[in-house]
């Protein structure tokens, strides 16, 4: 099997995102704010560590709401199942897509390092999209 396995609910790892043998090179570039948010800085404040725990809770959630963008980046845990779009679906993404703005939100950007702001801008923008 190609690509590292997660079990249900675990957190990625920066491995799940990246080549394992390179520098920050995304599997497949169909997702580069994927891609930016596992390559983001060092934690440099309390607010770093704070994205940056989001950005790997976000990542790790991927699998549970979008099973076909959990395999774009890698992670084959998902393979048999496809994305459910019913109604309840929706409305429990959108849910967790306010619980994550509401987190991104109370995240004080100016705090952030420089990459992190950047990829903070790309979190928030892939939850609105």
């Amino acid at each position: 099997m190609d690509g590292p396995t997660r079990t249900a609910g675990s957190v990625a790892s920066i491995r799940d995102v990246v080549h394992p043998n390179t520098c920050c090179t995304p599997r497949h570039a169909n997702h580069p704010a994927l891609f930016l948010l596992a390559c983001n800085a060092l934690a440099g404040s309390a607010d770093d560590e704070a994205f940056e725990k989001l950005t790997f809770e976000y990542i790790g959630d991927l699998t549970n709401f979008s099973p076909v963008s959990a395999t774009l980046i890698g992670d084959h845990s998902a393979d048999s199942r496809l994305d459910n779009v019913d109604a309840a679906a929706r409305a429990r993404r959108r849910d967790l897509y306010e619980d994550y703005k509401a987190a991104l939100a109370a995240i004080d950007r100016g705090k952030l390092t420089r990459a992190n702001q950047i990829d903070a801008e790309i979190l928030y923008n892939e939850i609105e999209s």
